[in-house]
């Protein structure tokens, strides 16, 4: 049988990797980010959805500066309500 050696990890480096890690999955990760611009908004969901969804109230526009955002979560929920196409006003 083998010898089994422990590998000692230093806390300040273990500590810095995992904080680099979470890091990086945040900047990963898209839906973390709480508003979008509209450009992003019609390139990810679709101009035609997205108007849509501003005339139903379903989402808000926020108007700051020159820039329109939305808010990811509310973008997020109306896309995940198939069909809502057949529902006009």
């Amino acid at each position: 049988m083998g010898v089994i050696k422990e590998a000692k990890v230093h806390y300040n480096d273990y500590f810095v990797n995992m904080i680099m890690e979470i890091v990086a999955q945040k900047l990963e990760d898209e839906s973390s980010k709480i508003y979008i611009n509209q450009h992003q908004a019609h390139k990810r969901f679709g101009r035609g959805n997205v108007e849509r969804w501003v005339k139903l109230q379903r989402i808000k526009a926020f108007y700051r500066g020159n820039t329109v955002q939305y808010r990811m979560k509310e973008l997020l929920a109306a896309a995940s309500n198939q069909q809502d196409y057949l529902y006009q006003v």
